[in-house]
């Protein structure tokens, strides 16, 4: 009988395990930093060029570069602040949802949380979330002296079924005491 209870004991531990370990890969859909981090060492390798279109309070200018990876990681490193939806301190205040978009044939995985500094992340994909096509943020911050409100966008197409980042940007605002508003925008594409 004792040998009984103990393998039952052993049963339910394993078991109990499994079920952490797949509440956590269900928690983590999409790993924002990892997906980053392999778009910068594609993109360097492959010596693709950017032409980014920036523009604030109506007067636009135009650059063309091929980047380095340094400039890379700075140019991506902003849309990082989308990963806060895996965080383990922030992720369970996130409120999921998964509808399909009006739009395309994509799907959408939406958090939002509008207490969080990052109140909104959705993620269009096709099939599986491996298809990642579009990753929209809204990333707001807002203390006594001013208010910043950004909506951070990446673009992807699919490269030997691999996600290959084509274009990124970024609209906003940012509103200081006793200052005017300034809108800026930033639309980059890769070719």
């Amino acid at each position: 009988m004792k040998s009984w209870s103990s393998c039952f004991l052993l049963l339910a531990l394993v078991l109990s395990a499994c079920n952490e370990k797949k509440v956590h890969e269900q928690q983590l859909l999409l790993d924002i930093n990892q997906l980053i981090d392999a778009q910068i060492t594609s993109l360097s390798q492959a010596r693709d060029s950017i032409a980014k279109t920036s523009a604030m309070n109506g007067r636009q200018s135009f650059t063309h570069f091929l980047p380095t990876r340094e400039i890379l990681e700075s140019e991506l490193d902003m849309y990082r602040q989308l990963d806060d939806i895996n965080k383990k301190t922030l992720r369970d205040g996130y409120t999921r949802s998964e509808v399909d978009d009006t739009k395309s044939n994509l799907k959408i995985y939406q958090f939002s949380n509008d207490l969080a500094r990052v109140s909104e992340v959705r993620i269009f994909y096709h099939e599986h979330l491996t298809q990642v096509k579009r990753i929209e943020g809204v990333v707001k911050e807002a203390n006594q002296l001013y208010v910043n409100w950004k909506k951070l966008s990446l673009e992807f197409d699919e490269i030997n079924g691999l996600p290959k980042l084509v274009a990124y940007g970024f609209d906003g605002y940012q509103k200081t005491v006793m200052r005017d508003t300034i809108h800026f925008s930033i639309r980059a594409s890769i070719k």
